[in-house]
């Protein structure tokens, strides 16, 4: 069986960020996830964020980060307004 990730089409990720901009306009607050067990995804949620939002590490197996994530959220929305 292989396990080998396979990669995004590049027309995938096209669709996506045309989605992602009209689903997100407008929004107080957006969480981008990705699978950091597949560089892939991690390596194209970090190009979608640009380098203009914070980024915070989380593991939803042992919960590291994830009530500050929520935190950090609520608290960066609630100031925006």
């Amino acid at each position: 069986m292989n396990d080998k990730p396979k990669a995004a089409s590049k027309t995938g990720e096209n669709d996506f960020c045309k989605i992602n901009s009209a689903y997100l306009r407008g929004a107080a607050g957006y969480m981008l996830v990705a699978d950091g067990m597949r560089p892939q995804t991690l390596v194209a949620a970090l190009q979608e964020a640009k380098s203009a939002l914070p980024v915070l590490y989380t593991r939803a197996k042992s919960g590291d980060n994830v009530e500050r994530l929520f935190s950090n959220l609520a608290l960066a929305m609630l100031a925006s307004k």
